[in-house]
C-alpha cells in the first residue's frame, strides 16, 4: 500500500476520504497526529502528517521512528514523501518540483536516526537513499504534468526552524545541494531500514539567499496554494499508475536483509518491533536475480560551473536540428580543441608512419627527454569513431607527456564511415604492438607500457587491452579510460537523462554508431562492447574517469564496477560538475 507523508503546506487534503483514524501508539512512542487510512479516487492509501495537524511539531521534535514503524505496521510498502523546500540554485525556481537522489545531513545529531540498538546490529546501505527506479518512472512521464520537474539533485536537511546564513547557503551549494529542507532526515534512512520504497517529492516555495542579489519570493502563500494543487494531481497519478509498488516492498534491502549480529534472545521490546520491520508487506518478494546491475559507485551531479554553462548556452542556442553532416561534425570536433589548454613545449615531437597489414598508419611521437629511455603511453583519441586528428589532440598529448614524463605515441586511426569496424581498432592494436616491440628504436622502455583512450578511444583502448591479455602479443601495465563508451547498445539511464543539452547528445551518439558499425552487428558482442567481456581477471591496473553530465556516464561506471568485481585494481574518479569532453 502507498503511504503519503506530508507537512509544510501538505498537512491534509480536502480530496481525501478518511476511512479510518489509525492508532498512534508504537514501541517508539506516539507517531505524529493526523494518521489515517484514506481513499482518493477509489484508491486506498495511508496518510501521515509528519509535523502533526496544524504543524504543531518542530522538525527536530518529530518522532520519525514511530512514524515509519506505524506506516510499516499498517501495511505500507512505499512512501510518497511530500514537503516544501527552498532552492539553492537559480535553475530550481519556486513552483518547481524536485526529486532528490541524494541527501546531505546537516542536523545536529539529536534526531534518532536508526532502529538498531544493543543486541541488534544491521548495516543498511544508504548509497541510494531513494527508490530511483520509481523516480525514473516518474521522469519518463513528466510530460503528463503541467509543472516543471527536476531529478537527481541533492537535498540538504537542516534542523530549523531558522533558515541558514548566506555563507552556510554557499557552503551547501559547494557540497552539491540543490534544495534545502528540514524534515527529510532521518525519514528516508528509517524508510530504507524498514524496507520500504521511498519517493520524495519536494515543492519549491522560495530561494535560500546565498548573496544579497537573491530576492525572496513575495508570493509564497500563493506558491504554496499552487503547489498544493500540483501535489494533489501527483498523488492521483502515483496511486493510479504505480500500483506495482503497493504490492511489493524492498524489505530485503532493509534491516531484514542486513542483520550483522543478533543475540540468541531479543528483549521483549525488541521483539515487539523487529518482527514488524523485518516482515515483507509484499504479496511477492523482490528478487535481485532479475534486476539489472545497479550503479554503486558515486555518480552524482553538482552545479555546472558558470563558464561551462555559458558555453553550453551558446552551443544550444545555435544548434541546428539533428541533420548530421560528416564534414560539419569533424569541423565542430576540431574546434573544441580551442579549449584544450596551453600547448606545452616538448623536447621532441615527430610524425611518422607504421606499416599496417595493407596501409600505413600515421602516428605522432612526443618524447620529453630523448636522452633517457622513458615509459611508453599509447594514446587513442575520441571522436565517436568518425572524427578526431593528431592536430586536434596535440595539446592534450603534449600535456600528458610533460605531466607523466613518458613517451606518448598518438594514433591517427582510420575513421568511419569510410572505414567501418574493425579498421580503427586494428590500427590501434597494430600501433600498440609495434610500440611495445620497438621501444628501443624510439628511445623508450616497455617495462611500463600504458594505454590511454578517451570516449571512442576508450572503447578501442579497452578492446586492445582485453585482446592483448588473451594473446600475449604485448604486456600492458596500466590502462586509463576517460569517459569511455563500453556498451554500444547504449541502454543506460544516463543516455536518457543527459540526452540533450550537454554538448554530446544521444542522437549524435546513435548517428555516429550507424556510421561506424556494419549492419546487423551484435552490439553486445565482447569484441564491440568491452562491458560484455566475460573474463576480466587478467586486466591490468585501470583508472576510469566519468563525468556527471555525460550520456556515456553509466557505461564507464558499469565497466569500472565489473573490473572491481573481477578483482582488478581499479581506480575511479567522477567529475560531478563536468560534461563529456
Amino acid at each position: 500500500m502507498w503511504a503519503i507523508t506530508g507537512s509544510s503546506g501538505f498537512e491534509d487534503f480536502d480530496e481525501f476520504e478518511i476511512i479510518e483514524r489509525l492508532p498512534r501508539e508504537t514501541p517508539f512512542g506516539l507517531c505524529s497526529n493526523g494518521f489515517y487510512r484514506i481513499k482518493i479516487a477509489d484508491k486506498e492509501a495511508l496518510f501521515l502528517c509528519r509535523t502533526g495537524q496544524n504543524e504543531s511539531l518542530l522538525p527536530d521534535k518529530i518522532n520519525y521512528r514511530a512514524n515509519i514503524y506505524a506506516l510499516k505496521k499498517h501495511g505500507a510498502t512505499a512512501i510518497l514523501a511530500l514537503s516544501s523546500v527552498r532552492s539553492l540554485l537559480k535553475t530550481l525556481a519556486p513552483g518547481d518540483m524536485v526529486i532528490p537522489y541524494q541527501y546531505i545531513d546537516r542536523t545536529k545529531g539529536v534526531r534518532q536516526s536508526t532502529f538498531c540498538d544493543d543486541g541488534l546490529l544491521a548495516y543498511v546501505s544508504l548509497t541510494h537513499p531513494i527508490s530511483e527506479e520509481i523516480a525514473d518512472t516518474v521522469k519518463k512521464h513528466k510530460d503528463q504534468f503541467d509543472f516543471k520537474m527536476h531529478f537527481g539533485q541533492a537535498y540538504t536537511c537542516i534542523d530549523g526552524p531558522q533558515f541558514p546564513t548566506m555563507i552556510d547557503a554557499r557552503c551547501y551549494q559547494t557540497m552539491g545541494a540543490g534544495v534545502m529542507g528540514m524534515t527529510a532526515f532521518p525519514e528516508f534512512a528509517l524508510a530504507r531500514e524498514a524496507g520500504m520504497h521511498y519517493l520524495p517529492c519536494n515543492f519549491i516555495v522560495d530561494y535560500v539567499p546565498w548573496s544579497d542579489e537573491i530576492t525572496n519570493n513575495d508570493c509564497i502563500l500563493q506558491t504554496r496554494i499552487e503547489n498544493y494543487d500540483k501535489a494533489k494531481n501527483l498523488i492521483l497519478w502515483v496511486l493510479e499508475n504505480l500500483t506495482q509498488y503497493e504490492k511489493e516492498d524492498c524489505n530485503d534491502l532493509g534491516i531484514a536483509g542486513s542483520i550483522s549480529s543478533l543475540s540468541d534472545k531479543l528483549t521483549p521490546r525488541q521483539s515487539s518491533w523487529f518482527d514488524v520491520l523485518a516482515r515483507s508487506n509484499a504479496k511477492r518478494t523482490y528478487s535481485k536475480a532479475f534486476k539489472a546491475e545497479k550503479l554503486t559507485l558515486y555518480h552524482g551531479t553538482k552545479a555546472i560551473p558558470e563558464k561551462l554553462q555559458n558555453l553550453l548556452s551558446f552551443v544550444n542556442k545555435y544548434r541546428t536540428g539533428t541533420d548530421y553532416k560528416l564534414d560539419s561534425i569533424r569541423k565542430s570536433a576540431a574546434s573544441l580543441m580551442l579549449y584544450a589548454g596551453k600547448v606545452e613545449e616538448i623536447a621532441s615531437v615527430r610524425d611518422f608512419s607504421i606499416k599496417g597489414a595493407d596501409h600505413d598508419i600515421p602516428v605522432r611521437l612526443y618524447h620529453p627527454n630523448p636522452a633517457k629511455r622513458l615509459p611508453i603511453i599509447v594514446y587513442t583519441h575520441g571522436g565517436g569513431f568518425v572524427s578526431g586528428t593528431l592536430d586536434g589532440f596535440d595539446a592534450p598529448c603534449r600535456s600528458l607527456a610533460k605531466a607523466t614524463n613518458c613517451v606518448v605515441v598518438a594514433v591517427d586511426y582510420r575513421l568511419a564511415p569510410e572505414h567501418q569496424y574493425p579498421a580503427g581498432f586494428n590500427d590501434v592494436y597494430t600501433v600498440a604492438k609495434w610500440a611495445f616491440e620497438h621501444a628501443a628504436d624510439i628511445k623508450a622502455t616497455n617495462e611500463k607500457f600504458a594505454m590511454i583512450g578517451d570516449s571512442a578511444g576508450g572503447n578501442y583502448t579497452a578492446l586492445c587491452v582485453n585482446k592483448a591479455a588473451k594473446t600475449g602479443d604485448f604486456v600492458v601495465s596500466d590502462q586509463v579510460l576517460i569517459y569511455p563508451t563500453t556498451d554500444l547498445s547504449h541502454e543506460t539511464a544516463s543516455m536518457e537523462e543527459f540526452a540533450q543539452g550537454y554538448l554530446l547528445e544521444a542522437k549524435q551518439v546513435l548517428w555516429n554508431q550507424t556510421q561506424y558499425l556494419p549492419e546487423k552487428t551484435d552490439l553486445r558482442a565482447a569484441n564491440i562492447s568491452p562491458l560484455y567481456e566475460e573474463n576480466l581477471s587478467n586486466i591490468p591496473r585501470t583508472f576510469v574517469f566519468t563525468a556527471g553530465y555525460d550520456p556515456l556516464r553509466d557505461e564507464g561506471l558499469l565497466y569500472a564496477q565489473k573490473l572491481l568485481k573481477a578483482g582488478v585494481q581499479t581506480h575511479h574518479y567522477h567529475f560531478d560538475n563536468m560534461i563529456h569532453a
